[in-house]
């Protein structure tokens, strides 16, 4: 063989051995993947192995945090295999409302023969807002799970007087005990067993319901008598003897609060309001007025304007809160987001709100359902101290202002002390008052609070109440009302927000009890039942 003939075969040797070290054909090496993503599918073609999670990156898909990948980023990828991408989101529907039943409640009443019936009140049904948790999957609803109730609108009870005979052992009161039934005033001295009708129209509202210090004097709202008239529409009247009731009407109408001026005979001060607008049918003025009127007839002798119309704070269209001290040299306050002192002024106009010495979130549950929360205020006998209830700061991760907590609060007149948390978790209607001052063993003033503790105190604004008393400083609480085993107190009135009253002496509450006036001993806890109309509020009991 020819040395050229040799030196051609081996390079023919070297390029077979060549070619066997090379790759397979590109056809039978190359990776072929489909992509099943966004509504179309797509094919690519790799030469090197990688996992799911890099052929993604690579066909530039971002994942989502819920998105589903079949198979796993994990899976190595083969050829021929398909990679489906289920883009899949979580969305809130709170679209869906459904009725919320009303319940009928029956109220015995000595007004009515007995089991004869009549509608006080017509129910209504409620409604509650749904909310579901959707689960969407490439643009198709996969699941539906509710997530939470929302009552925005609370049904309203029906009531239904049902006739009994009177059955009520006396119970005997010392003072002057007064309350509203059936739209009438009554009043109460000596026992409980002779109550006496202070007016014979039906027609009070709750607006303005106020003993003067002695008992003699009833100051009240009722509603007008023109059916033309805004809903809202009321107008102030006195009584100027009890004891030889005859209702004058004193000439001024709207009005919004009011009461008699402590220490200041036949003075009274009121707040007006404009029938119509608003969340309930009137827009407030947020003034403050005081009067004197004649004791012999009602007319007025005096008139001053202590804080003219404005809008001072957060929804002030709903008004203003006012207690004046037992001296009444002074005026507490309360709105939606605070409680504080009013600086009188001289009387023309020129007095204003101070600085809130408690201040708090406004109670947004409240706002959707188109009412205001406004605390309940109570002075100390001795002028020195106002109690009331504070909405609390956040229970958990909710805004301040969807906090679910009440607490029982205080603040001194002059100023040197303000606790936002006297007593904890009381609840949104714990209404604390001051009881009349004592003369303790130990020969020193003494005086107490009553006040409503929630049974559910994470729940306040529905579940039920117990009536307590504390010391002072908020020490020792001891539940007084109702007896155990028994459903709660209900204390819902806008209108009227305190729900119970000390006696003159101390001894014993007047307490609102399924829509019936109990009168409970403070010593020995004792109960005792003095109406049964099913149709009492607001509880007044002076000298």
């Amino acid at each position: 063989m020819t040395l050229k003939r040799q030196v051609g075969l081996m390079l023919l040797v070297v390029l077979v051995l060549l070619a066997a070290c090379q790759p397979e054909n590109s056809g039978e090496r190359e990776i072929r993947v489909a992509l099943i993503a966004d509504g179309t599918q797509r094919a690519f073609v790799f030469d090197r192995p990688l996992s799911v999670e890099q052929f993604l990156r690579q066909a530039n898909i971002t994942l989502n945090p819920l998105d589903e990948v079949t198979p796993s980023k994990f899976t190595q990828v083969t050829d021929g295999i398909t990679v489906t991408v289920v883009r899949v989101t979580e969305t809130e529907d709170c679209s869906t409302t459904e009725p919320l039943a009303f319940d009928e409640i029956q109220q015995p009443s000595t007004n009515l023969e007995p089991g004869e019936t009549r509608i006080l009140e017509r129910g209504e049904n409620g409604e509650v807002q749904i909310c579901y948790t959707i689960i969407v999957a490439d643009g198709a609803e996969r699941t539906r799970r509710e997530k939470s109730r929302i009552v925005i609108k609370e049904p309203k009870n029906q009531i239904v007087a049902v006739g009994q005979t009177d059955t009520l052992e006396p119970v005997v009161i010392d003072g002057t005990l007064a309350y509203i039934s059936s739209g009438q005033a009554w009043m109460v001295r000596g026992n409980s067993g002779n109550p006496i009708p202070l007016t014979s129209d039906n027609n009070l509202d709750a607006r303005v319901f106020d003993l003067s210090a002695d008992g003699r004097q009833l100051l009240y709202t009722r509603k007008t008598d023109d059916p033309n008239d805004a809903a809202f529409s009321n107008e102030l009247w006195v009584i100027l003897d009890t004891n030889n009731p005859v209702p004058i009407p004193l000439g001024y109408n709207n009005i919004l609060s009011g009461g008699w001026i402590p220490g200041q005979p036949y003075n009274l001060y009121y707040s007006s309001a404009n029938a119509g607008g608003g969340f309930q049918g009137w827009v407030a003025y947020n003034d403050l007025w005081v009067v004197r009127i004649n004791p012999r007839d009602g007319d007025t002798l005096d008139i001053d304007e202590v804080i003219t119309d404005n809008v001072t704070g957060e929804f002030a269209f709903w008004g203003t809160r006012f207690a004046w001290s037992p001296d009444g040299t002074k005026v507490a306050y309360a709105k939606s987001n605070g409680v504080g002192l009013i600086n009188l002024g001289t009387g023309d106009g020129d007095g204003d709100f101070g600085p809130f010495e408690l201040n708090f979130a406004y109670y947004n549950t409240a706002i959707v359902n188109e009412w205001v929360w406004q605390p309940t205020l109570s002075w100390s006998q001795d002028g020195q101290w106002v109690v009331t209830t504070v909405h609390g700061p956040s229970h958990s991760s909710e805004a301040p202002t969807d906090s679910i907590i009440f607490d029982v609060g205080v603040f001194r007149a002059d100023g040197s002390l303000a606790l936002n948390s006297l007593i904890s978790k009381t609840g949104i209607w714990s209404s604390p008052v001051y009881s009349p001052v004592s003369v303790g063993p130990d020969g020193q003033a003494q005086f107490s609070i009553a006040f409503l503790q929630a049974r559910e105190p994470l729940n306040s604004y529905g579940t039920e109440y117990d009536l307590m008393i504390a010391d002072r400083d908020g020490s020792n609480p001891n539940r007084v009302f109702p007896p155990q085993g028994l459903p709660g107190i209900r204390p819902v009135n806008l209108e009227d927000a305190m729900p119970l009253s000390w006696s003159p002496s101390g001894q014993k509450i007047a307490v609102l009890y399924q829509k019936n006036l109990w009168i409970v001993d403070v010593e020995s806890g004792l109960p005792r039942q003095i109406t049964n109309d099913g149709q009492t509020s607001a509880p007044r009991w002076t000298n």
